[in-house]
This record gives structure tokens, C-alpha cells and sequence, in this order.
């Protein structure tokens, strides 16, 4: 059986039609405020009180509190509509963004209240995260489960490169202030968007909560595939989030410029995008395996800035990693919403994305020391072997080869 095969024309005009369309008319307006708001606060808390410890601190409680109640927001989006879930976390974070706004343009600049507003936008994006992943297979077929994932995922990467342009932007011309205000106005959108959605069917009687996290867990820990799945990408995260951000910049950076260390990032972006974007037009029959194959060229970026010192080289380089990443995470999340029964997918996807991210703030905690001690390009090619092997050892799993859907051509 191939690869590849081209997807029917109508069945992707069909995708463009329905439920589907508000649902990611709403997601790339959420997203491109969120990527806004990732360049907006910490230049607006800078801007307000010339601390990158303040900057810090508010990143922070912006963080932890979407890690801590991650679980909970899968057994919310499992019990509850995940319609409504969505449009009340578009809210709750837009009056937040307006009261961080508020505050910058009243002079009044309190850490204490930022922190605060923070730690309520991480809560709320930790009911809304289980809900976007819950709700698309409600929206489309198995068969559409792959266009769907990697239309979201182009837009996706599109905002990432326009996001934090517009946000800058922003920044400089109206202040840090009214930034947020312009983000609070794209939650607002996003919630009237995801209002157009079917409601959707709920269990009229639902379980209480410490059981629905029992059963959440029992159903992820029993789909052995998808554990073994998730420590991978933990692994992944681990060894690539903070080695890329942090030694990638100190190597780079200094030998070439700010302007082509931002170059080779965006090029990782851009290859992120043209492959999602392919993923729309030509379905994937093998998706777990040919998705860790074409995963493994993650590792490229981190094993560029350790050898290689020649721009264009790294260039092609960060273009293929992110060709790479885009395929992996595509097919992955497609299979997942495939196996997974939609009343359990919430909380599977809770316990997979906490595992998945929890040891990213570890990371980058310790790649510091790390780096002291064994030096940047060194530990940047470690790194990439460690993302090699746990990209491609799962595939001696039989769970994950016998899981590969057959996708519907």
C-alpha cells in the first residue's frame, strides 16, 4: 500500500463546508491572538517595569496553573459541551487581557495583578486545550481526521509567523496596553465564531470527578501505543524546546547575527507550514510509522548548530526540521482522534499532553548548567541523538505499527 496517495478534490471542498468551517474560523482568530499575546505581555510587562524578572514571573503564572489543571479541563471537555467550554475560556481570557490592558493604561503597573491575570488565562487554557483536540473528530469524519489537522496545523504556523510581527508591532505603535486590548477583541471573536458550532451530545449522568480522572487514565494508560507515544514526545520536547531556544541562540547569534538566528527560525516555521499544508492535499495511509520516519529529520536543526557554521546549510536544515515536525505531529494527532472514543478523547488528550510537555520547564532549567559544564555545541548534539532515538525507537513497538490508520483516500 503506498504512502501516499492524493486526496478526492470534493471530499476536500466538503472539508471547507459544515461545522468544521466556524470551528476553524474561530481557532485561527484564538490563535493568532494567542501568538500576539506571547510577544505582547512580556514586552508590555518590560516596557511597564523594566524587570525581566516581572517578565519572568508573569510567563510563569501564565504556565504552571495550564499544566496543574490540564487533567481537570479533560474531565470538564469530556462532561460538558465542548462548545461551550470553548466559548466560556475565549471569555474568561479576553476579560483578562482587558484587565491586564486596563491596568497598563491606567499607569497603575502592579506585578502582583499581572501574575494574577495570568494564572487565570493558564487556568482557562487548561480547559480549552482538551476541548480543541476533543472536538474535531465531532466535526468530521475518520476519513477527513487528517485534512482537518493539518489545515489547523498550517494555520498554525502561519499566525506563528505573523503573530508576534503584528504583536510587535502593536507594541511600538499603540503601546503594551491597548496590544492587549486588540488580543481581548480576537478572543471575543473567537468565542462568537465557536457560538456557530453544533452544540454537540454530553452523558446525561455524569460520573463524579475522581472518577472521570480514573477512567481518563485507565483509558490512556490501557492503550499502550499511546503512552509509549506520549515519553517519546516528552523526550522530544525535553531535548529540543530549550536546547534550540536557548543554545541555538547562544551559538548562532553571536558568529551570525540576531537577524539569522530569527532567519533560521522562521525557515523551521515555514517548513512546518508548507508540510502541514501538503498533509491537506495528500493523505498518509502509514501514519504512525511514515510520521516517525519523516519525524526524525527534527533533529537536523540541533545537529546543524553544533557542526555547522554556514547560514544557507542551517537554513535548509531548520527548513527540513520543520518539514519533519510537521508530519509528526499531523499524523500522530490525527490517529490519536481516530482510536480514541470522542467521549474519552479529552482526557486522553490531557494526560498525553501533560506527560508530553511537563518536563519542558525542567529542560530549560537545566540546559544552562548543562552547557557550562559540557559545552553548547556538544550538548546540542547530544541532544539530537537523544531526539533520534526517541523519535524512532517506538517503531520497534508492535502497538505502534498494528495502530496505523488507513486513511480513507
Amino acid at each position: 500500500m503506498p504512502f501516499l496517495a492524493k486526496s478526492d478534490s470534493t471530499k476536500r471542498q466538503q472539508l471547507l463546508r459544515g461545522p468544521f468551517v466556524p470551528f476553524f474560523i474561530g481557532r485561527t482568530v484564538d490563535l493568532a491572538g494567542g501568538a500576539m499575546t506571547a510577544i505582547v505581555v512580556p514586552l508590555a510587562v518590560l516596557g511597564a517595569s523594566h524587570s525581566i524578572t516581572d517578565a519572568g514571573i508573569v510567563a510563569t503564572a501564565t504556565l504552571l496553573p495550564t499544566l496543574a489543571f490540564m487533567l481537570l479541563g479533560g474531565v470538564a471537555a469530556d462532561r460538558l459541551t465542548r462548545r461551550s467550554l470553548l466559548v466560556t475560556t475565549c471569555l474568561v481570557s479576553a476579560g483578562m487581557q482587558v484587565g491586564m490592558g486596563a491596568l497598563l493604561l491606567s499607569g497603575h503597573y502592579s506585578l502582583l495583578w499581572m501574575a494574577l491575570f495570568g494564572v487565570v488565562i493558564g487556568v482557562s487554557s487548561a480547559f480549552s486545550g482538551p476541548s480543541l483536540r476533543g472536538i474535531v473528530p465531532e466535526l468530521v469524519g475518520n476519513a477527513d481526521l487528517q485534512r482537518a489537522n493539518a489545515a489547523l496545523a498550517t494555520t498554525r504556523s502561519a499566525v506563528r509567523v505573523a503573530g508576534p510581527m503584528i504583536g510587535g508591532i502593536l507594541v511600538a505603535s499603540v503601546g503594551g496596553g491597548w496590544a492587549l486590548i486588540v488580543d481581548a477583541i480576537s478572543s471575543v471573536v473567537a468565542a462568537a465564531c465557536f457560538l456557530l458550532i453544533p452544540r454537540g451530545n454530553r452523558p446525561s449522568a455524569p460520573t463524579a470527578v475522581w472518577v472521570s480522572l480514573k477512567q481518563g487514565w485507565r483509558a490512556f494508560s490501557g492503550a499502550r501505543w499511546i503512552w509509549i507515544s506520549s515519553i517519546s514526545f516528552a523526550i522530544i520536547n525535553a531535548l529540543n524546546v530549550a536546547p534550540v531556544q536557548i543554545l541555538g541562540a547562544a551559538i548562532v547569534a553571536p558568529v551570525m547575527g540576531a537577524a539569522s538566528w530569527g532567519a533560521l527560525l522562521s525557515g523551521r516555521v515555514l517548513g512546518t507550514l508548507l508540510s502541514s499544508a501538503a498533509l491537506v492535499r495528500f493523505q498518509i495511509s502509514r501514519p504512525l510509522v511514515t510520521g516517525r520516519l519523516m519525524g526524525s529529520l527534527i533533529v537536523l536543526p540541533l545537529l546543524g548548530v553544533g557542526l555547522i557554521h554556514e547560514f544557507w546549510l542551517l537554513l535548509a536544515m531548520f527548513f527540513a526540521g520543520g518539514v519533519g515536525s510537521g508530519v509528526l505531529n499531523v499524523t500522530y494527532d490525527s490517529t490519536l482522534q481516530a482510536k480514541v472514543p470522542t467521549e474519552a478523547m479529552s482526557r486522553v488528550s490531557s494526560w498525553d499532553d501533560l506527560i508530553a510537555f511537563a518536563a519542558i520547564p525542567a529542560a530549560q532549567v537545566a540546559v544552562g548548567p548543562i552547557a557550562a559544564l559540557l559545552g553548547n555545541e556538544r550538548v546540542a548534539i547530544l541532544s539530537a541523538c537523544g531526539i533520534a532515538l526517541a523519535v524512532l525507537v517506538p517503531l520497534a513497538a508492535s502497538s505502534i505499527r498494528s495502530r496505523d490508520l488507513a486513511m480513507a483516500s
